[in-house]
């Protein structure tokens, strides 16, 4: 009764029978039994944006019912629970509204029209079944197009004239034959199903079904007991059970993105958190310490399995990761720190430095095992893996340069700049220490050959310079003394001080031995480093053979490198010994009877310069192994530096003797024998000129006096270092 009471209040906006038709309806829908869409409406055009609302106040004093609630539209449909359905593109921004096949006979008089208010600075959608005016109207009426439908087969399109209202629609629906008596028919049913789309739903708001008048208090909401705003006579509500919210593209984008960085958050694997945080930068501060963490943890593994040489290329990857997000950003806040601290005073600088010791505190952990240890970098060294052992050896370096920021070195302050620039000069130097071990590892590993041979041959061609040096060297040497013969040159003027002459050859045979010596040694030493460097590829080149045959499955060979160090054969000429002692005597036999008293006197009651005698032979008919070389004391040239060149010597038992040892001064006595004491045919003393180190430089010194050979570059100019 206090329903009935409540209807007859309003029946001024609304007819009693409306809920009876409403019910109809509904009734009709929860009976309905699924089945194929008979008539499907062809696609709409995109309809403008939504009309902007402004909020009013007051109630609602309208008489007529100028929309259909939602109640109306969702039982019209020919679903049990049919609903609308919407879709929303956030990038375009339009909004499609679909829905099942419904009870279309009325269609014509119902234009969806969206609209849009504002409130509190955010939009709110809402969208209307408005009664549209139709043609001709006068007196309240209007004329609008029904489908009218006989047993279930479409007839035409009725012209009927009916008011412009929510009871109008209802009156259409009776006239058309859709509701008799109370019940729906269901052969008169017209389908057509819902198909709108419209524009501008760019922004991010509620979307809400409105209708308005005064009808919609009684209808109700079909979702809620409550409206969820009543605007005088506008009554919003839900347009779906669950409510929709349209979403703008950014707010679309944020929420994906939150979404995604929650399941990131717990996924445990440090390379998914470091995607994440490299692609969304602005959404990853509190990402940062976790993806860190997991970098270290990962490291300790990684590290254990490359010292262990059980690693993959996911261990190898973490090195490079624990630089790129862990090292570097922890070295360019301390260096960022001790910038800020060297332009402040007092607490402030105080704190600043603080904080840089104590990341640089955290890095210095990382510099040992269990992570990047020396034996980690050796590993990778020894396994081939070049760029991955400098990268490790670069992170050593880094940090132990870092690690030491502000303090001295030597007198030295450890500024940012100088860490850098010794991490650099030590990277430099590694890297070039990395060629030699790359390219004996590719010995090793049978990628490169020959190189034994290679050093065998440049020893070869040192000793043949000793060799062939020595030979010329000893000539020119017999052609000065035969220049202190009788009838030699220093014979043939008569006004030719004979004395100072012989004394000048003699100054030139010392040149040209002291010239000698140093030669002979530079190539020994060279030879001796050629043959050390033989010894060894000729091992590693043996290990690249057996590691070869085992990745082939072939047996292990067992034969040693073969090197070839044949030594060159002697030249003929220098078969010939020259007796500079016995043709001294000889010559001092003929001219003792010639001789001034004076010049006898003088020139023999001192001692013999070739007292002993230098056997200037084939110098290479002694075994003299370069290991037990001698560069001072007596003199056979070639002797000491050619040592067994003539005769076939194991290449390697150089290193099994004892070697000179070059860090250590060395005597250079006179090649020739002791100390020489040059007569002065005149009874004076004559001081032999002093040459000073002939090795450090040869040709730098001059001797005193100013014969042609004063200066031996001078004298020598035309002569080849190894050989005429």
């Amino acid at each position: 009764m206090k329903m009935f009471a409540a209807i007859m209040l309003s029946v001024l906006t609304i007819p009693a029978y409306a809920q009876g038709i409403l019910g109809s309806l509904e009734k009709y829908q929860s009976e309905i039994q699924p089945k194929p869409n008979s008539t499907t409406a062809t696609t709409a055009d995109v309809k403008s944006e939504p009309v902007i609302k402004t909020k009013t106040n007051g109630a609602c004093t309208e008489k007529v019912q100028t929309s259909l609630p939602l109640a109306y539209i969702t039982a019209m449909i020919m679903e049990k629970n049919g609903k609308l359905e919407l879709q929303h593109d956030s990038r375009s921004g339009k909004l499609t509204l679909q829905s099942g096949d419904m009870i279309g006979n009325c269609s014509s008089m119902i234009d969806w029209t969206p609209n849009a208010r504002v409130v509190d600075g955010k939009k709110i959608y809402s969208i209307e079944a408005k009664i549209k005016e139709g043609a001709d109207c006068a007196d309240g009426e209007c004329t609008y197009e029904v489908a009218r439908v006989e047993k279930g087969q479409f007839k035409d399109f009725e012209k009927i004239k009916i008011a412009p209202t929510m009871q109008g629609f209802e009156s259409c629906l009776q006239k058309s034959g859709v509701v008799k008596d109370g019940k729906v028919v269901t052969d008169a049913i017209y389908p057509a199903a819902i198909s709108e789309k419209f524009d501008g739903y760019k922004e991010s708001g509620d979307l809400l079904f409105v209708s308005h008048g005064p009808s919609s208090n009684l209808v109700k909401p079909k979702y809620d007991k409550k409206f969820v705003e009543i605007d005088q006579c506008d009554f919003y509500e839900k347009i779906t059970p669950e409510g929709v919210v349209l979403k703008s593209l950014d707010q679309e984008e944020n929420e994906r993105i939150l979404s995604e960085k929650e399941k990131i958050r717990n996924c445990g694997e440090y390379g998914k958190i470091s995607d994440f945080i490299e692609k969304y930068q602005g959404y990853s501060d509190d990402l940062n310490s976790i993806r860190d963490n997991l970098i270290i943890s990962a490291l300790k593994k990684s590290a254990k399995a490359i010292t262990d040489g059980k690693y993959s290329e996911e261990d190898l990857k973490t090195l490079a990761d624990f630089e790129k997000y862990v090292v570097q950003p922890k070295i360019d806040l301390a260096t960022l720190l001790y910038n800020e601290a060297d332009g402040l005073d007092g607490d402030d600088r105080t704190i600043r430095i603080e904080q840089m010791k104590k990341i640089l505190e955290e890095l210095k952990v990382f510099n040992n095992a269990p992570y990047i240890s020396t034996a980690l970098v050796q590993r990778l060294e020894n396994d081939g893996r070049f760029s991955e052992a400098a990268q490790a050896d670069g992170i050593k370096v880094i940090i132990a340069n870092h690690s030491r920021l502000g303090a001295k070195d030597n007198g030295v302050v450890i500024t940012p700049e100088v860490a850098k620039a010794r991490t650099f000069s030590q990277k430099q130097a590694y890297a070039v220490e990395l060629e030699g071990k790359k390219e004996k590892y590719e010995v090793r590993t049978g990628q490169t050959t020959g190189q034994a041979q290679t050093y065998a041959q440049m020893a070869s061609r040192m000793r043949q310079n000793i060799q062939t040096r020595s030979m010329n060297f000893s000539q020119e040497i017999q052609e000065e003394y035969a220049r202190t013969q009788p009838g030699g040159y220093c014979y043939k003027n008569p006004f030719r001080n004979v004395q100072k002459c012989i004394g000048n050859s003699m100054e030139r045979i010392q040149e040209l031995q002291a010239q000698l010596q140093h030669f002979n040694k530079v190539d020994a030493e060279r030879a001796l480093e050629f043959d050390q460097k033989a010894a060894e590829y000729g091992r590693l080149e043996k290990e690249g053979r057996d590691y070869v045959a085992r990745q082939n499955g072939d047996p292990v060979p067992d034969n040693s490198t073969q090197v070839d160090n044949t030594q060159p054969t002697p030249r003929n000429d220098a078969n010939t010994a020259y007796n500079f002692q016995g043709d001294m005597q000889q010559q001092y036999q003929q001219q003792q009877p010639n001789m001034n008293p004076y010049q006898q006197q003088s020139m023999f009651n001192q001692q013999n310069p070739y007292q002993q005698q230098p056997q200037y032979g084939n110098p290479y008919q002694q075994q003299n192994p370069m290991g037990q070389q001698n560069f001072g004391g007596q003199f056979n040239i070639g002797a000491n530096f050619g040592g067994g060149m003539g005769q076939q010597q194991n290449p390697y038992g150089y290193y099994q003797q004892q070697q000179p040892q070059y860090g250590q001064q060395q005597q250079y006595g006179n090649p020739y024998g002791q100390q020489q004491q040059y007569g002065n045919p005149y009874g004076q003393q004559q001081q032999q000129p002093q040459y000073g180190n002939p090795y450090s430089n040869p040709y730098g010194q001059q001797a005193q006096g100013q014969g042609y050979w004063s200066s031996p570059f001078q004298a020598y100019g035309n002569y080849n270092m190894y050989g005429r």
